[in-house]
């Protein structure tokens, strides 16, 4: 599609108005599908009658490059498509008190932004990698917040869900926090769908796995594993047995068959101890 311009009139709050007046060079996403007009008289129209009922109304207009989404209802109306992201260009205020607006699309501004963050994490960046982004750079609380915002917009059925729920246990190692942590990777193993984290095999995992961001498939035997040395560590030797114990019994590996039934047999020893 080619450039375009549009206009869209919003009422907003007394708050809301005041916030964008005094910003400017910040970038807006829109968080909904919403509707805007190719016809300027039109919306400024709508402006006026908004101030003449004493209405808050600010007038946006849209320049929207070519690699925006967005779709056409009709040849006056043009449909944004919701996480369009656009940069605050400048505001101004009308003679008729309107304040108006101007944006620009953004898409060529965060690209340069998801070059230097792919540079940095030296992999692929995408929606689901930037809370391991966050986390690399030791802002464990940041990422972790990011997973549970990534939690509550996507479906239930989301395949990505068990790997969040795997990230989250990751940071929550980082933070020293093994309950938390166990909880999440517990999550993880139950869901029905595969989890991406780095690529370790059937190998052993730490909390520093987070820190490095490439992905890939995780099996079923490093989550287990990892909630079995979180129960040792717990003091739940019981746990961690059983959990030994199912990771033995899918594991094909023979060097791992062997470490397990070590640390089998250390548990033992010790319960038998008590």
């Amino acid at each position: 599609m080619s450039p375009v311009t549009v206009y869209r009139a919003q009422l907003v709050s007394k708050k809301d108005l005041e916030t964008i007046r005094n910003t400017s060079n910040i970038l807006l996403s829109i968080q909904t599908f919403i509707l805007a007009s190719r016809s300027l008289r039109f919306v400024t129209d709508l402006c006026r009658r908004a101030i003449d009922s004493q209405l808050i109304v600010i007038l946006f207009e849209f320049n929207i490059s070519e690699n925006t989404l967005r779709a056409n209802l009709n040849s006056d109306t043009v449909i944004l498509s919701l996480g369009a992201l656009f940069r605050l260009v400048c505001t101004d205020v009308a003679p008729d008190g309107v304040l108006h607006v101007q944006l620009e699309s953004a898409e060529e501004f965060m690209h340069g932004i998801k070059e230097q963050l792919q540079y940095k994490i030296g992999g692929r960046l995408a929606w689901l990698t930037f809370g391991n982004y966050l986390a690399y750079r030791k802002q464990f609380s940041a990422a972790k917040e990011y997973c549970y915002y990534l939690l509550h917009v996507l479906p239930d059925n989301h395949s990505s869900r068990a790997s969040i729920y795997n990230n989250i246990g990751l940071i929550c190692l980082a933070m020293d926090d093994d309950q938390e942590a166990f909880d999440w990777f517990k999550k993880a193993t139950s869901s029905n769908f595969s989890v991406l984290t780095k690529d370790l095999g059937e190998g052993i995992s730490t909390a520093t796995d987070l820190l490095l961001p490439q992905d890939s498939l995780t099996s079923p035997t490093v989550l287990l594993s990892k909630m079995a040395e979180i129960s040792d560590r717990l003091g739940n030797q019981t746990t961690a047995l059983d959990l030994y114990r199912q990771v033995l019994e899918i594991t094909t590996d023979v060097n791992l068959q062997e470490l397990y039934q070590e640390k089998i047999t250390a548990l033992l020893f010790v319960d038998d101890n008590y």
